[in-house]
C-alpha cells in the first residue's frame, strides 16, 4: 500500500535537532511530528509519500534519513504523485492562509486516492472549509470531537479517533520533585471561544497560581500578573508541568478533545476538566469537572 501524508499549511519537521523545531508551548508542530512517527514507524510494510512542505532533504543521504519506508514528495507535482499509484491521502487540517504555494492543494484536488481528512484544531477545519482553493470533497473526516459538521456545504458525520493520544508515543517522563499545587497553559484564542476568559472566570482574581503561555497585556490583567510567567519552548513546558500536582484543562472548543490532558497524565498530573472538555469521548470514570469558580476554588 502506498499513502500520502501532508499538513495543510505547516512545514513538517523530523530532524528535532534543528533550529525550526524550535517551538513555543502554543505551537502544534510537534502533534504532527508523532502522529506521522507513529503512523510510520508502525506500519514498514507501507510507503508513506511526504507530499506536504518538510525538512527530509536536509538529511545528507537518504540512508541517514529516519525512515526507510518514507519518499521525500514535497518536490512532486499532482500528475507526477499520479504515476505512483497512491491508495490513500491522509491530510492534517491547517490554517490554509500559510499555504502559500497551490502545489500541495492541487495534490489534494486532483490525486484520485481516497482522501481522509484529520483535524486537532477547530479552527483549522474551518479553515479548510472556507478555502475557495480546496474542491476536494473527502471520503472521511476524523477529529477530536463526534458530531455533524458542515464542510463546504455538504454534512458529514465527523468521528473521534484519539489521535490526540500520539503525544505520548514515546515519551520519556521527566525525574523531579512536585513542587507546585497547580500550573495551567492559557494561550490568546480569539473571541469565538474565549479560553483566557474562561480561566480568568474560573481562578476569580486566585493569586499564587503559574500560567504560561503567549498573552495580551489584557489578558495578563484579567488573569493577575502575578500569576502569569510567560511564554516557555514546549519540551520546558513539559519539564514544568511535570513539577505540578495539577492542572487546568479547557478545550479549544466546546465538545472537543485536546492533548493536554494527555500530556498530564504522561507527566503524572493530574487533569481538572472545565465543563466544555468532552470527558464523554474519554470513556472514563471518576474526573474531576468543575463548572464555577466557587467549585474550583474547592478542588
Amino acid at each position: 500500500m502506498k499513502i500520502l501524508l501532508g499538513k495543510i499549511g505547516q512545514k513538517i519537521i523530523f530532524n528535532r535537532e534543528s533550529k525550526d523545531c524550535d517551538r513555543s508551548n502554543t505551537n502544534g508542530n510537534v502533534g504532527t511530528y508523532l502522529l506521522f512517527k507513529l503512523l510510520i514507524e508502525n506500519n514498514k510494510d507501507i510507503t508513506f509519500y511526504v507530499a506536504s512542505e518538510n525538512d527530509l532533504g536536509s538529511f545528507e543521504t537518504f540512508e541517514s534519513a529516519p525512515y526507510a519506508n518514507v519518499i521525500d514528495a514535497s518536490g512532486m507535482e499532482w500528475y507526477e504523485l499520479k504515476k505512483e499509484n497512491i491508495d490513500v491521502m491522509i491530510v492534517l487540517t491547517g490554517l490554509t492562509q500559510y499555504e502559500k504555494n497551490d502545489r500541495f492543494i492541487n495534490i489534494i484536488n486532483n490525486l484520485r486516492a481516497e482522501f481522509m481528512l484529520l483535524s486537532d484544531d477547530p479552527r483549522c477545519l474551518d479553515s479548510v472549509s472556507e478555502d475557495e482553493r480546496i474542491t476536494r470533497m473527502p471520503n472521511l473526516i476524523i477529529s477530536q470531537f463526534e458530531g455533524e459538521y458542515n464542510f463546504k456545504g455538504k454534512m458529514y458525520h465527523v468521528f473521534y479517533e484519539p489521535i490526540e493520544r500520539a503525544s505520548c508515543y514515546k515519551f520519556e517522563p521527566h525525574e523531579g520533585e512536585k513542587d507546585f499545587d497547580m500550573v495551567i497553559v492559557s494561550n490568546t484564542s480569539g473571541e469565538k471561544y474565549n479560553r483566557v476568559k474562561i480561566v480568568s472566570g474560573l481562578i476569580d482574581g486566585m493569586t499564587g497560581l503559574s500560567i504560561y503561555g503567549r498573552l495580551s497585556e489584557d489578558e495578563k490583567e484579567s488573569l493577575g500578573r502575578g500569576n502569569c510567567k510567560g511564554e516557555v519552548k514546549y519540551a520546558e513546558m513539559q519539564k514544568i508541568l511535570s513539577r505540578s500536582y495539577s492542572t487546568l484543562v479547557v478545550p479549544i472548543q466546546k465538545g472537543w478533545v485536546t492533548s493536554k490532558y494527555v500530556e498530564s497524565l504522561m507527566n503524572g498530573v493530574l487533569p481538572i476538566f472545565y465543563k466544555d472538555y468532552n470527558t464523554e469521548l474519554l470513556e472514563a470514570e471518576d474526573l474531576i469537572i468543575v463548572h464555577s469558580s466557587e467549585e474550583f476554588s474547592d478542588v
